[in-house]
């Protein structure tokens, strides 16, 4: 394409950028890389150089799963995937509507959730697993149990 360009006169700069995607497409070679959620076989294109990553979705789950080239071949990972923590714990969290401390047994992976009813004001709400590992509390909208 950048050769015809030339021969067309086109502006150089525009033939430069032609240039460049062309050598970046040359760059680009075709895997087939198990997907990391259901062990499809899923065609990326990925280029050569060490580092490279690419983010494919897959067709049989259609997950998006993130693949690298490292310096012993291109492998897979779930997108967010951290191992899991067995267990819960008890966290003391402050209710959302009255601001009182209530105990609360939750698990210990991020996401992890749990709806505790306050003590105090008889509201159940939301008790969250957060990606630092702390736990945050939101209301849930429901009155109160009498």
């Amino acid at each position: 394409m950048s050769e015809l360009l030339e021969l067309l006169k086109v502006k150089e700069s525009a033939v430069e950028e032609i240039k460049q995607e062309e050598q970046r497409n040359r760059e680009m070679i075709l895997e087939s890389v198990p997907c990391p959620n259901c062990e499809s076989a899923v065609a990326v294109e990925l280029v050569q150089s060490i580092g490279s990553s690419a983010m494919p979705v897959c067709d049989t789950c259609y997950e998006r799963f993130h693949v690298h080239r490292g310096s012993e071949g291109v492998f897979t990972r779930a997108r967010g995937v951290t191992p899991r923590i067995d267990g819960t714990e008890h966290v003391d969290v402050a209710c959302p509507y009255c601001e009182t401390t209530v105990s609360v047994l939750i698990g210990r992976n991020h996401k992890d959730s749990a709806m505790p009813q306050c003590i105090s004001c008889g509201h159940v709400f939301h008790a969250h697993r957060a990606r630092d590992a702390s736990v945050f509390a939101r209301q849930r909208g429901i009155s109160p149990l009498v």
